[in-house]
């Protein structure tokens, strides 16, 4: 059941989840300069826990808001309670939030109309379309989310393991920071341009090299020289999600899946 701030908060969910995203967008692109510091990609150590893959924080701004590989957001899986702070490290102002879509569909069904998208249920499962009908396998190590920070290589990442791994910041250990910056490691040399992730191709061979590329979009109204270019985001996340999942699909509005 839910308290009546959670449904005041629901009820703006869809207005305030808008604004956050745009402040989280054009505060990252503000952007620290340093990218890699003294780690070789090559050399770096890969985590055997997939404990970082599932569930994720955009938080390097005075804002920060969870989200799930299966498409949940502004929902704290360690709380199971509101899951965007603002401002950071206070109070939460927004509990659950997401997208909804719709269209006809002609193949034969007689259910034309379909809906999807996440509200209090999740209508999406993670992974993405690999051809009509077929998914990517949900356990398999590749899907997961993606999350990068052009400073991780030096910055003081307490803050930011306190509020992903839900412990007080005193408790914090040297080993919990070394993980997150492992990690991080790991998912900029592992970034899944093959999948369609952004990068910025500084060298411009059309090909993700993770001592040489950036995680991150090109400036689309740059029309200044390639190195300039650059989108300069804080902190990138990036996963994939998709409806061909019946069961979730129909939890949500009883709908078929677009696919």
């Amino acid at each position: 059941n839910l308290n009546n701030t959670q449904r005041r908060e629901m009820a703006m969910g869809k207005f305030i989840f808008v604004i956050s995203a745009l402040v989280l967008s054009s505060g990252s692109l503000a952007g620290a300069a340093e990218k890699g510091g003294s780690y070789e990609f090559g050399a770096a150590k890969v985590l055997q826990s997939d404990r970082f893959g599932k569930q994720a924080l955009l938080n390097i701004n005075n804002m920060s808001m969870w989200f799930t590989r299966d498409g949940s957001s502004a929902y704290n899986p360690l709380t199971s309670g509101s899951g965007v702070t603002f401002p950071r490290s206070t109070d939460q102002v927004i509990y659950k939030a997401g997208l909804i879509w719709g269209g006809i569909v002609k193949d034969g069904d007689p259910q034309e109309l379909r809906v999807g998208g996440q509200t209090y249920e999740i209508g999406t499962v993670p992974g993405r379309i690999i051809s009509k009908g077929v998914a990517e396998d949900p356990s398999d190590p590749s899907v997961r989310i993606y999350r990068v920070r052009t400073d991780y290589a030096t910055a003081d990442l307490k803050l930011d393991a306190s509020e992903l791994f839900g412990v007080g910041l005193s408790e914090v250990t040297d080993a919990d920071e070394e993980d997150l910056r492992l990690q991080y490691a790991k998912n900029w040399r592992e970034w899944p341009a093959a999948k369609g992730a952004p990068f910025y191709d500084r060298d411009g061979n059309g090909r993700y090299d993770p001592n040489v590329d950036t995680p991150a979009f090109r400036d689309a109204d740059c029309t200044a020289t390639p190195d300039v270019c650059e989108a300069n985001a804080d902190q990138v996340a990036w996963y994939v999600i998709n409806d061909l999942d019946v069961g979730a699909v129909q939890s949500l509005y009883g709908s078929k899946p677009i696919g």
